[in-house]
Parts: C-alpha cells; structure tokens; sequence
C-alpha cells in the first residue's frame, strides 16, 4: 500500500510542512550545482579557488567558456578557450546564474520527473527564453543596464517553484491520474514555494520581490523597473508555460497587452534587432 497521502490536499499540506521546515528534495546531481552557487557567494573566495571549483563541475565549465565566446560579451570577436580567461570575462555572478542553470537542468533530465518530461522540458524552454528577453529588455530600457545580468538570473528563476513542485509530485503517484490535480497543486504552492526556494540560495530580498510580483505590471513607459522587464519578458515569450491556468486565447491577450503597454513597435523593434543576441543566449543556457 503507498503510504503517501494522495489526496491534493493532504500532498498539499504534506509540501508545505516540508518547506516551512526548510526541508528541500532536490535530486542530488541539482543538489550539488546548488551547493556550489552558495560556494561561489563567498566573498572570501580567491580566483584561484573559483576556478577550481567551476573545474570540479565540467558541464558548468562547458557553459561558462560558452558563453564568454556568446555574443553578449564577446564583443572583441576573440575567442576564449580556457576557463580563467571566461571566468574573467563573465563574472562571478553570472557564473552563479550558469550554475542555478545547471541545477534546473539537471533536474529536468533526471529520472525523477520521467513522468513529466514533456511538461518539465517546455517549462525549461520557457525559463530560458523569458531570462534572454529579459536580459536584452533590461540592457535596453532600464536606467542601469548592467541590471541586465540581474534580469537575467530573474528569468531563469521566476517559476522555480513550479519545478520543484513537479519533482515532489513523482512521489505521490496518484496526482499522475488528472493534469487537473497537477494544476491545483501548482496554483496553490507554486508562488510560496519558489520564494522558500530561492531564499535558501541566499536570493536578495528585492530580487524575490521582483520574482514574485512578475505577473503584475508596474505601468512604467518604457519599463523602467526589473518587475516590469520580467513581466514583459514572461508575455512576449513565444514559448508559453505549459502549467499555466490560462487557455490560449487568454495566453494570447496578455502577450499583446504587454506588449501594446510597452508600445508594441518598441518591444518589436528591441526583439529583432537583439535575435542574435537571444540565440545566443538560449544556446549557452541550454547546452
């Protein structure tokens, strides 16, 4: 006989006693990419001990010299092929993002969310578009563009939580039976839960604010704040959530509401011209 509890709100309210706990079930391989963001915070940390700690980690090393030689910041058009140099050129943070990257990445390919493997990798698709709209959005139309790197930690983060749910729900094998249940549950937790989360990463408080609020569009003309960039990164996306509530002529109003509330030839005009920055993007995030 299972001995978890099946129904939606027993599995519920067997998650959130979890997170008030602070208890997290991440895979391990996912575990071990979140230990080393945490690592790479140290302030103490020299650049010696950075790069050996990104060497430890191959596939976040993969990433890092990807996206050093990514159009975003290869502007030289030199080519970096050893990690010190991509190191220098990225930057801590940034560093820091690949390897939330790697964690999220890892956790849709494990075994773990088999069951869900279509959901878990369009929702991944979606994180990783909407953080390249947002970089370039945020490199164009906010007063500080170097906020862009933030934007784009922002997208690749902002529904975490419902990623985390959709590994929890594997272990109740009966929220399998309706995607309806999956719904419920990610409607009820997916918002709290991805807050729990990112506050175990050390995730600073304006960055959760703005990750919350991210459905909620300031008004600014042009986008002045990172909630808005978000925003407006997460309408005008064409991979859409595939957890959201919304059917697709709902899905379809928002993109152009967000997009008309910007000012639609703006938005068009910042998109085209950054495609190739964008693709860029979706190839270092996603390799």
């Amino acid at each position: 006989m299972d001995k978890h509890p099946q129904a939606v709100d027993d599995v519920i309210r067997a998650i959130s006693a979890e997170i008030d706990k602070g208890q997290f079930n991440f895979p391990t391989s996912s575990q071990v990419a979140f230990k080393l963001r945490r690592q790479l915070a140290d302030p103490d940390l020299s650049f010696d001990a950075i790069v050996r700690l990104v060497q430890a980690e191959p596939l976040l090393a993969a990433k890092v010299v990807a996206m050093a030689n990514s159009a975003m910041h290869n502007t030289s058009g030199r080519a970096i092929t050893d990690l010190r140099s991509a190191l220098v050129r990225l930057g801590v943070e940034n560093v820091r993002t690949l390897a939330t990257t790697l964690a999220l990445q890892q956790l849709v390919r494990s075994e773990k969310l088999a069951a869900f493997r279509n959901i878990a990798q369009a929702l991944w698709r979606h994180s990783i578009n909407v953080a390249a709209l947002a970089y370039v959005l945020a490199r164009r139309f906010l007063p500080d563009p170097r906020r862009a790197d933030e934007a784009l930690f922002a997208g690749i983060v902002h529904d975490i939580g419902q990623f985390y749910l959709l590994s929890r729900a594997a272990d109740f094998p009966r929220m399998l039976d309706t995607t309806s249940k999956l719904g419920v549950l990610m409607f009820s937790l997916h918002k709290s839960v991805g807050r729990a989360v990112l506050e175990s990463m050390g995730v600073p408080f304006e960055t959760l604010d703005v990750i919350d609020n991210h459905d909620v569009y300031g008004g600014s003309l042009p986008p002045s704040t990172l909630a808005d960039v978000l925003f407006c990164a997460n309408e005008i996306t064409p991979c859409r959530n595939p957890l959201s509530r919304l059917d697709e002529a709902e899905q379809m109003n928002m993109r152009d509401a967000a997009a008309g509330t910007v000012d639609d030839d703006l938005v068009r005009q910042c998109v085209e011209e950054s495609a190739h920055e964008v693709e860029a993007l979706l190839r270092a995030l996603g390799s």
